[in-house]
């Protein structure tokens, strides 16, 4: 992977971060929403942690094996490799 393709992942991710705290302040301050009102809304806080924890380790074993395994994302485990 060269330089260029490295430039262009890493504005995509700065972008869609950008997107997702614009979003957040928007719903935070014009909306009127306090954090604690959104966060208890549903379940509680440390059933959301716990769910976020068990899933976001799940899709990285299951991201993982497919990265090392198919010769497909090949050139990911090069930036992977690359990055750490």
């Amino acid at each position: 992977m060269d330089k260029t393709d490295k430039k262009f992942l890493y504005i995509v991710n700065t972008a869609l971060e950008l997107a997702i705290l614009i979003g957040a302040f928007i719903m935070f301050k014009v909306g009127k929403l306090t954090m604690a009102g959104v966060l208890n809304q549903v379940s509680p806080v440390w059933m959301q942690l716990a769910i976020g924890a068990a899933a976001g380790v799940v899709t990285g074993i299951i991201c993982g094996q497919l990265v090392t395994r198919l010769n497909f994302f090949e050139s990911v485990l090069e930036l992977i490799k690359e990055m750490t």
